[in-house]
């Protein structure tokens, strides 16, 4: 879905999980619609296959900070770093 909206919009299309800070991420579009009623559009492609979230670090210093384990480990980001 997001190559397809990429490619008839022209451009790139990123996101993150569909959830509130802290929440379970939704998994389909009425799960998306409950959890972010403020949410102006959403494109319903089916449920999600779900998975890790993601690892969120924090390189604005020298020293960088892991923020969120996700679906890379934090030893692995340490490795890509060296």
């Amino acid at each position: 879905m997001a190559i397809a909206l990429a490619r008839e919009s022209g451009f790139c299309v990123t996101a993150t999980s569909a959830n509130r800070s802290g929440a379970t991420a939704a998994s389909t579009a009425a799960a998306v619609a409950d959890a972010l009623p403020d949410v102006d559009a959403i494109v319903d492609g089916g449920p999600s296959r779900g998975g890790l979230p993601s690892t969120m670090v924090d390189a604005a210093d020298r020293e960088v900070t892991l923020i969120r384990a996700g679906a890379v480990a934090w030893e692995r980001v340490l490795e890509s770093l060296q």
